[in-house]
């Protein structure tokens, strides 16, 4: 029997995340210039003049501009490679299936209604009923009777892609396709973060989480999942990254920072997510009694705020790599965004494998 899950198509929301704006109109920004000079030559890496502005006696440098728009920048830089690599994905699959179709004699539209929707099995009664027992908390207090035909579609939407995922697959297989492009990689330095798995790992993942984020939880226990599959081929290295909305984050970091001063943050680090709504001060001491750590050095590290800095300066590097949300992970520098799937891990991770031939 097909098993469906609602948190599958949740899985990728996170907390904090928010869509980029990428443009502006270009009428508004022009009746908002003021009249310019000619512009000095460029001196920037990115080409810009330096400085960009002058206002009055003070002046913007393109340094500056820089380091200011650095995360809207890798952003951009990143939808535009992920555009092209969507792109190349439509590209291969509608080649793939065009010369299928021309060596059965038929049109494509006739090879996906036999392919594809000819091999679809029906949503039973069953199905339904089991997908609304599984999701029921997640139903807003409706009936069966009243979500039945949007379980139904759901269902049938899923198991068409399904399907199509299978057949294109079959025919990528057949065909030894390989692609060329390099995906986007953003510069991430682990730097001194808590980490899991040898420094030495082919696959260098960089979390930035926030223990008071639900969808963070659910990105932990994915992250266990790939160290218990991958083993010694991957490192995991945790960086900080609390929301300002969710006010006992920030404490939080810094008390896991505390429990890693007697080697145990990851202890800690689990203990945090297992009691997500309980992150109040003495809810913090109460969990390193339990982890049987030394209670007085805890307490004097906590109230010192010694390590304040530490998670200021994770969010702070989070957001110039482009971290607005979390969880977030970059993998050998690809980018990972909200509480994904082991499978959406697995892909980056064996096509990284690939590549380096691992």
């Amino acid at each position: 029997m097909r098993k469906a899950l609602l948190l599958a198509t949740l899985a990728t929301f996170g907390c904090g995340n928010e869509p980029t704006a990428a443009t502006t109109t270009v009428a508004n920004a022009a009746d908002a210039a003021p009249a310019t000079a000619a512009a000095p030559a460029p001196a920037s890496s990115a080409g810009l003049p330096d400085p960009v502005a002058t206002i009055g006696a003070d002046s913007i440098s393109a340094a500056d501009l820089e380091t200011a728009a650095k995360p809207k920048v890798f952003q951009l830089q990143m939808q535009i490679s992920q555009a092209y690599e969507a792109t190349l994905q439509t590209m291969i699959d509608e080649r793939l299936l065009e010369a299928e179709a021309k060596k059965r004699d038929m049109t494509v539209e006739a090879l996906q209604a036999a392919e594809i929707a000819g091999k679809i099995a029906p949503v039973t009664d069953e199905d339904v009923a089991t997908f609304f027992a599984e999701n029921s908390a997640r139903m807003g207090g409706a009936t069966l009777d009243q979500v039945k035909p949007r379980i139904q579609q759901y269902l049938a939407d899923q198991g068409k892609g399904e399907r199509q995922a299978a057949f294109i697959g079959e025919l990528r297989t057949a065909a030894s396709v390989s692609t060329h492009l390099d995906p986007f990689r953003a510069e991430v330095d682990a730097g001194k973060s808590a980490r899991k798995g040898p420094a030495s790992a082919s696959i260098q993942i960089v979390e930035f989480s926030d223990f008071q984020c639900p969808y963070c939880s659910r990105g932990a226990d994915t992250v266990d999942q790939v160290v218990a599959h991958y083993g010694d081929k991957v490192s995991v290295a945790f960086k900080h990254f609390p929301l300002p909305f969710h006010n006992e984050a920030h404490l939080a970091s810094q008390a896991a920072e505390c429990a890693g001063e007697q080697d145990k943050f990851w202890e800690f680090h689990d203990t945090l997510f297992d009691n997500q709504k309980a992150l109040f001060e003495a809810d913090l001491k109460k969990y390193a009694g339990a982890l049987s750590l030394d209670q007085a050095k805890f307490d004097e590290c906590l109230a010192s705020g010694r390590h304040a800095a530490t998670v200021d300066g994770d969010l702070e590097y989070g957001k110039s790599v482009g971290m607005s949300g979390t969880p977030g992970f970059y993998i050998n520098g690809r980018m990972l965004s909200g509480a994904q799937p082991l499978e959406a891990f697995q892909k980056v991770i064996d096509d990284e494998l690939a590549r380096s031939g691992s």
